[in-house]
């Protein structure tokens, strides 16, 4: 943890009466993270077996954060969130997991958001993207579930449960898949856990505090 005189990061959250939300980021702190410091705690790297990113951080961090991943054979996890127009698809050469939402999906694609898009489009632009990239896609699509894009398509159910708040939905799955991947899961098993955990997020109130421990999920 390394403090400064810039105030902490925050974010303002409102819900609407079907649960979702629409978030306010203030970078704050977030984007004061310089080269430097992450040169100061390389040692990290040397240590960990995943590294997971989104876009929060200035791009040039993450880029930077990317490289060290590689210098170490780290597994980079990518979560662009918030999207990021100046996000380069070059460095997706980089990523083992890429994780983005529909929206943030199409959103790189440069595909028109005011339509609607079934299944079977992300199924055959995603084939394309993981041919183009050699990566492991994973693009959550709410209520549906998270599809897998592979040479076969795989859909991971979402657990059903009366939505009261979406916020942290995603972050919620995407850290517990990585959890359950480090603690041996296979993928399958590991998302499915995942949807589990994003499943009780959002019977509850909050981002935090709505994410539950491991003894709820046992």
């Amino acid at each position: 943890i390394e403090r400064l005189d810039t105030p902490t990061g925050s974010a303002y959250i409102s819900i609407d009466e079907t649960a979702e939300n629409n978030i306010i980021v203030y970078p704050g702190a977030n984007f004061e993270i310089t080269k430097e410091q992450l040169l100061n705690h390389e040692d990290l790297f040397k240590e960990a077996d995943y590294c997971l990113l989104q876009f929060e951080i200035p791009m040039d961090i993450i880029k930077e954060t990317i490289y060290l991943c590689k210098k170490h054979h780290v597994k980079v996890v990518l979560n662009p969130a918030p999207f990021n127009a100046s996000f380069e698809a070059k460095l997706l050469e980089d990523v083992d997991f890429f994780i983005p939402n529909e929206t943030e999906f199409l959103q790189i694609l440069g595909a028109d958001l005011n339509r609607d898009y079934d299944l079977d489009y992300f199924k055959t632009k995603g084939q394309e993207f993981v041919a183009q990239y050699g990566l492991n896609l994973i693009i959550t699509l709410g209520s549906q579930g998270a599809l897998v894009v592979k040479d076969e398509c795989t859909l991971i159910p979402a657990h059903k449960t009366k939505a009261v708040d979406t916020t942290a939905a995603g972050d919620s799955f995407i850290g517990s898949f990585l959890a359950a991947l480090s603690k041996g899961k296979n993928e399958f098993e590991a998302l499915d856990f995942g949807a589990r955990v994003a499943s009780k997020t959002i019977s509850r109130y909050g981002a935090i505090s709505a994410i539950p421990y491991m003894k709820e999920m046992e």
